[in-house]
């Protein structure tokens, strides 16, 4: 995922803010499930060279966390509109919020813990392809998968228009003997149970976002993210075919509460 971290640091242990969260090893998800390249850093002001004015420049990450560790208690982050505070390494809060106090249960169970899934999942296909399609196949439409919702979003969110709206994915797996054929429109995913069986369907899909998601990124230059994958041997090359903050402080807000 994407955040935009901001200068202010949470004071720990005030209880300031709207909610909080228990969750264990918060630390250490929220550092694996954070894209730290992609994502946004306060604003610094530097000189310019005739030292008659300042301009505004974007913190890279290592300017922003110097020698401190990128996850942290007192850290403070922006997601979709809501501001969050790491208090420890077992609990979050909801600073601000624009929809709510149960945005920081919605943030760990629809946005987190989707996202760690396809992180830690295990890649088991390889040699995949991806050939964009005008419309799924009719003698398939009766045999259909859904992608959990939540996952999908995450998943859409990531690789962005890397991955064509239709598309049919042909790929080798661990687990098959033959080659691997899916249709996929939207978040419905569909097969020939002739070749895929039913009760197997659903680890191919997870088999198949996990391998998307940690080979393809939108960096919102729609360039293909080269070094994500931990083994290219692993993994496969891949083909894709296709025809195409502001900075907020809290700590004196008016709008904190005791949490």
């Amino acid at each position: 995922m994407r955040v935009t971290f901001i200068a202010d640091e949470y004071r720990c242990g005030s209880k300031l803010g709207l909610y909080a969260e228990d969750y264990e090893g918060l630390i250490k998800d929220l550092t694996d499930a954070i894209d730290f390249e992609g994502s946004d850093y306060p604003t610094k002001w530097t000189e310019t060279e005739d030292k008659k004015a300042y301009h505004p420049e974007k913190q890279t990450p290592e300017e922003y966390f110097g020698d401190q560790e990128k996850i942290k208690p007192g850290r403070m982050f922006v997601y979709d509109g809501q501001v969050f505070a790491v208090d420890s390494d077992t609990r979050l809060v909801l600073t601000l919020s624009e929809t709510g106090a149960l945005a920081v249960r919605r943030f760990l169970n629809e946005v987190l813990k989707p996202e760690l899934e396809l992180i830690r999942g295990e890649i088991k296909i390889s040699d995949v392809k991806i050939e964009e399609i005008k419309e799924i196949p009719e003698e398939l439409k009766e045999n259909k998968y859904s992608i959990h919702y939540y996952i999908g979003k995450v998943w859409k969110d990531r690789v962005g228009d890397l991955v064509p709206k239709t598309f049919k994915t042909v790929f080798k797996s661990q687990d098959s003997f033959t080659d691997i054929e899916l249709y996929v429109s939207g978040f419905n995913v569909y097969f020939n149970p002739d070749v895929v069986f039913e009760d197997q369907v659903g680890d191919l899909v997870q088999d198949f976002l996990t391998w998307t998601y940690k080979n393809y990124k939108d960096d919102r230059h729609k360039q293909i993210d080269k070094g994500v994958d931990e083994s290219s041997e692993q993994s496969g090359a891949g083909d894709v075919q296709t025809s195409e903050g502001k900075d907020t402080g809290v700590q004196n807000c008016e709008k904190c509460q005791g949490v």
